[in-house]
């Protein structure tokens, strides 16, 4: 309301003060034209202008004023034509930059409301990922206190193990959200990551077939989303495989192609938060990911441009 009213009252100063300058103009026309028939009677007028020794009855002409004994007038349209030409060219230029600034105004509280929806879509995994896996760890803790044997050690390692890959897990979400605002991209080698977060699950990957073929490139990420995710996938992979991981990583291009295959244990899988939490970062990244399960065996695909 208050742009409004102000932008009203600036269009009638400048308009006023245009008609003032356009009046001055005719004035200084009127004295010139009135002049010149008077020293040249002959001098042939323009077709807007009439100068006269006395007044005429002329209806597509308007009377103007007097000047030096003779009567001016001009044509009918004439002195409103560039008066109404500047008005409508500023009305233009404001209904322009009007619809501007609100495209302006639009595409900020786009951007800001897309930010708040991903930070509650996060908010929301988060969540359900922290409660997930403490759901986990209290399950298993309940477990293995049952079973605890002074004699028997298995229990106590058991125990040992939980509380590893739970303070691991812990601090990847404590640094998730450290850097969740964070807009830095960090470039990071692929096959480094990878090897690395396979020796994490070293002891875990004993009795299994880990074959590995991976090729040098390099993925630009956020916040170490993709640490993450890679993180995410070989520990869904090492909990819920049986004999074998094969992973491979296949760089065309610009395009990186990072695929994970295991065959499936016979026990019962999980929530899904681990996968959901994949999803939601690819999809904030804009890579592709995509799962499927064929013949007993799962298999994730990551798509990255590089």
């Amino acid at each position: 309301m208050i742009i409004t009213f102000w932008i009203v009252a600036i269009n009638i100063l400048v308009i006023t003060f245009f008609k003032y300058k356009e009046i001055d103009r005719l004035n200084k026309e009127a004295e010139l034209y009135s002049y010149i028939k008077s020293d040249k009677p002959e001098y042939k007028l323009p077709a807007h202008i009439k100068v006269a020794k006395r007044y005429i009855g002329d209806s597509n002409f308007r009377f103007f004023g007097v000047y030096g004994g003779k009567f001016v007038y001009f044509k009918n349209g004439y002195v409103k034509k560039d008066m109404n030409r500047f008005v409508l060219t500023l009305l233009l230029w404001e209904f322009s930059l009007s619809f501007l600034l609100i495209l302006m105004v639009y595409a900020v509280l786009k951007h800001y409301l897309k930010k708040e929806q991903e930070n509650r879509r996060f908010l929301k995994f988060l969540l359900g990922t922290i409660s997930h896996k403490m759901g986990n760890f209290l399950s298993i803790q309940r477990v293995n206190l049952e079973l605890i044997d002074a004699d028997d050690k298995k229990p106590i390692e058991r125990l040992k193990d939980a509380y590893a890959f739970m303070e691991r897990d812990f601090k990847n979400i404590v640094h998730v959200i450290k850097n969740m605002q964070e807009n830095k991209s960090q470039k990071c080698n692929a096959e480094d990551v990878i090897r690395d977060t396979f020796n994490l699950f070293k002891e875990k990957c004993e009795n299994k077939t880990i074959d590995l073929k991976l090729q040098k490139a390099y993925v630009n990420s956020k916040s170490g989303d993709f640490y993450n995710v890679i993180h995410e996938l070989i520990e869904n992979s090492v909990k819920y495989s049986n004999k074998f991981i094969h992973m491979e990583t296949i760089k065309k291009g610009r395009m990186l192609y990072i695929v994970i295959d295991n065959d499936i244990t016979e026990k019962k899988s999980g929530s899904g938060f681990g996968l959901s939490l994949v999803r939601y970062i690819s999809s904030k990244n804009r890579w592709n990911f995509s799962t499927k399960i064929v013949d007993n065996r799962f298999q994730a695909a990551l798509i990255i441009r590089v």
